[in-house]
């Protein structure tokens, strides 16, 4: 998983989820779950709160419902992302 995945014009979906602390275990097996998950491509740590960025609607539909069977709490929305020229995710919309 790397943001080098991150294409620009390439079309990414994330799943945000708490904030990710170094400091806490749960969080660290949080991330050493999450990381292996199908089709994840990309996160970025906000002090709030994390987005997990994966290859297509689907991918990260079917992540979110594992991490919330894993207790991960996440937040309602899948939103829709697409890469800018310099690499950075953009915000299109929302689509669920």
């Amino acid at each position: 998983m790397s943001e080098a995945n991150l294409k620009p014009g390439s079309t990414v979906y994330s799943v945000a989820t708490g904030r990710v602390s170094i400091f806490s275990k749960a969080s660290r097996d949080a991330v050493k779950y999450v990381s292996k998950l199908d089709g994840i491509i990309g996160v970025n740590v906000h002090d709030d709160f994390t987005l997990w960025f994966f290859d297509s609607a689907n991918n990260a539909k079917m992540a979110r419902n594992l991490m919330e069977d894993k207790g991960i709490a996440c937040g309602k929305n899948i939103c829709e992302f697409r890469v800018a020229d310099d690499g950075v995710p953009e915000m299109v919309g929302g689509i669920e």
